[in-house]
């Protein structure tokens, strides 16, 4: 009965994994259909950070619309753009015309397409799922022979 628990909770591990990697998967096609056919704007860094005990780095921008002055709060950046974006700076980003303050940078959009972030949930969903098949596939040895647990 153990057993079964046991594999039970690497399945749903497995699928609570690759859950993540479709929600990442669906922001970056957001992100590059903003691109594709966003408005263009250009919006002001206005703070620079790492959230404590993390190895993400994180901005924020505003940028605006009309009268209205649009905010956008601790987006993740990767690692690599973290000493060119400096509160001040100018950058290019893309909003939805119909909801302005939905919008995403350049910068969001390299986080998104990094290697990293495109392969790790899929990965450790896809060996979790695979690990909770073999033991189901598996038959247990019986006990006090060779190989049991």
């Amino acid at each position: 009965m153990l057993r079964k628990l046991g594999t039970a909770a690497i399945l749903v591990a497995g699928l609570f994994f690759l859950l993540l990697a479709l929600g990442q998967n669906l922001q970056l096609l957001a992100a590059r259909e903003l691109v594709a056919a966003g408005t263009r704007a250009e919006a002001t860094v206005t703070a620079m950070g790492a959230p404590r005990r993390s190895t993400a780095y994180r901005y924020t921008y505003s940028y605006r619309v009309g009268g209205t002055e649009h905010v956008r709060a601790d987006r993740s950046i990767p690692y690599g753009q973290r000493e060119s974006l400096k509160p001040g700076t100018k950058i290019e980003v893309w909003y939805d015309p119909k909801r302005p303050e939905v919008a995403t940078s350049a910068a969001e959009l390299a986080e998104h397409e990094s290697v990293p972030n495109r392969l790790f949930l899929p990965l450790i969903g896809a060996v979790l799922l695979g690990w909770g098949l073999a033991r189901i596939l598996r038959r247990p040895t019986a006990p006090g022979s060779r190989g049991s647990r």
